[in-house]
């Protein structure tokens, strides 16, 4: 857990000096897309290209390109979903990558929100390899099973002597087919035990993943994202700023700079993390202290942060801790396990499983999904209020999930329905039981401040104060978020994002970023060509 936050904390400070702390942003005065005519432009001195007030957020499940046009006002070149079948390796690669960041999932584990990571037989093995050369007595380590460490003392041997070659050529032989045997005897048992989850599955299949991998899978959306801008506004995308998930491996970052260089796109060394790219695209006070919300069908994370200011006014503590068990595969699971549980849908289950037939439980899963969407009627509806707007069921389409089995069940696929209840149920038990984890949260928070500040120690006090909540959410899950939020930290914080139009903060955030950026581009040429005596220093903060 401490490395997480370590890591967190390190992501932070770089996202933040690259988000406007320092000299080095760059920004634009631009209004226009593309200005067409360019005589009463002033002579620029230094060469160089501009850079574009362009940001681009590669999301899970949505990656977008969005251009400044001024701090307040962005326009969405282009939006891709990556859910629709061409871009499969992409959405899978984004899915996995959250299990290859190390960190993330020992952090998980040690907040019991995640499961532990499980060795392969590999690792048991190098492991009690490592133990026995520990133990035994020096001159066994020379047998090709236990390894010989670099510094032990030479055997007296003839090193000309072909026996002792072929000696030593057999044992290095017989011990790679022992550790093979072992190894595959410690996979296989623990998978027949149940030890090795699914979880522990995608967990292994995504250390699988290569650099090369992630590189090509990227190509597509990019080119994609260029045709789009191109098409439909006018405009060659150039230069970027990007935006990636919290959870992408620190390893890995910087793969999409690679491959939209590879592809055309200038961009920064070093990317931003979504979160803080949302913060860039909303308006609070300077010295705001923001609790933030980054949530996906297989991610979320919490954070707390101040945007700037004094250190010393509005204190609160940075931190990001992951918090999968919120993520929102976790609902809709929760719904489907409840309707499953009674009625003709059970006994559906029950005859499957009697009769050996596949259950296709991701059909039922996806349809019992698209109802839970489908029965509230304000679904798109973007203010908050307290009108209750549903209907009191909504019925599943189970053609391609029914089985009739002959003198067994219905005759006829049964008319089932998803009832109001059975929603309600299951979001109110998700907004109330995250809202009192986003309760204590903040009280540790407070909490650790404080101990931090005093040198002591000291028991759960009142909630760290918090002046917005920024959410950032590419599920429909914005509705429940807004509530579990507002249950915790009350009716006078400001609740940005959570919204169907909040799905491009991030992006347009990068692109305000990118805006700044090309402002101060401007500023440096009028500066080194005399126009100004006053050298330019940017200003502009989160």
């Amino acid at each position: 857990m401490v490395r997480y936050q370590l890591s967190s904390l390190l992501r932070v400070v770089v996202g933040l000096l690259l988000l406007g702390q320092i000299s080095l942003v760059q920004c634009s005065r631009k209004s226009q897309l593309q200005p067409r005519n360019r005589r009463h432009q002033k002579q620029r001195v230094t060469g160089g290209v501009p850079p574009q007030p362009i940001g681009i957020d590669f999301g899970p499940e949505y990656v977008v390109a969005a251009y400044a046009h001024s701090p307040t006002n962005v326009t969405i070149l282009a939006m891709i979903s990556v859910k629709n079948g061409t871009y499969d390796a992409y959405f899978e690669n984004m899915m996995l990558l959250r299990l290859a960041n190390d960190d993330r999932v020992l952090g998980m584990a040690q907040l019991s929100s995640g499961p532990t990571p499980i060795p392969t037989g590999e690792q048991i093995l190098a492991t009690v390899k490592k133990m026995m050369r520990s133990c035994l007595p020096t001159s066994l380590p020379t047998i090709p099973f236990f390894g010989s460490p670099e510094d032990s003392d030479p055997i007296d041997e003839d090193p000309e002597s072909t026996l002792w070659i072929w000696v030593r050529s057999f044992l290095d032989w017989a011990a790679d087919i022992t550790d093979s045997a072992i190894i595959y005897a410690l996979d296989k048992g623990m998978e027949f035990s149940g030890i090795i989850t699914s979880h522990e599955i995608l967990r292994r299949r995504s250390k699988l993943i290569t650099d090369r991998d992630i590189k090509e899978s990227l190509y597509p959306v990019i080119r994609e994202l260029k045709d789009s801008a191109l098409k439909n506004h006018n405009v060659s995308i150039d230069f970027a700023i990007l935006s990636l998930p919290e959870y992408f491996p620190p390893q890995h970052e910087y793969i999409p700079t690679r491959a939209c260089d590879y592809l055309g796109i200038r961009t920064p060394q070093l990317s931003i993390p979504k979160t803080l790219a949302a913060v860039a695209s909303v308006d609070t006070k300077p010295d705001a202290r923001i609790l933030l919300l980054d949530h996906g069908r297989y991610h979320m994370v919490l954070q707390t942060l101040k945007r700037g200011g004094n250190k010393k006014h509005n204190p609160i503590m940075d931190l990001a801790i992951p918090y999968d068990a919120f993520r929102g595969e976790v609902l809709e699971k929760n719904l489907f396990i409840r309707l499953t549980s009674k009625g003709v849908l059970k006994d559906q289950l029950l005859l499957k499983k009697e009769f050996n037939l596949d259950q296709k439980q991701m059909i039922l899963r996806h349809e019992i999904e698209r109802a839970r969407h489908l029965i509230k009627d304000n679904v798109f509806d973007w203010d908050d209020d307290s009108e209750d707007h549903h209907h009191d069921e909504w019925p599943l389409n189970l053609d391609n999930w029914w089985t009739i089995i002959e003198d067994w069940g219905p005759t006829s696929i049964p008319s089932v329905v998803l009832a109001w209840e059975d929603v309600q149920a299951v979001e109110d038990e998700y907004v109330n039981s995250l809202s009192t984890n986003l309760d204590t949260l903040l009280r540790s928070v407070r909490t650790m401040r404080e101990d931090d500040e005093n040198g002591g120690e000291s028991d759960l006090g009142p909630q760290q104060e918090i002046d917005a909540v920024i959410i950032t959410t590419d599920q429909l899950h914005g509705s429940l978020l807004r509530r579990a939020a507002k249950l915790a930290v009350g009716d006078g914080v400001r609740i940005y994002g959570g919204r169907i139009p909040d799905l491009t903060m991030a992006a347009e955030g990068a692109a305000i970023l990118a805006f700044k950026r090309r402002r101060n581009w401007d500023d440096l040429q009028e500066y080194e060509g005399g126009l100004t005596l006053v050298p330019p220093v940017c200003k502009g903060n989160l």
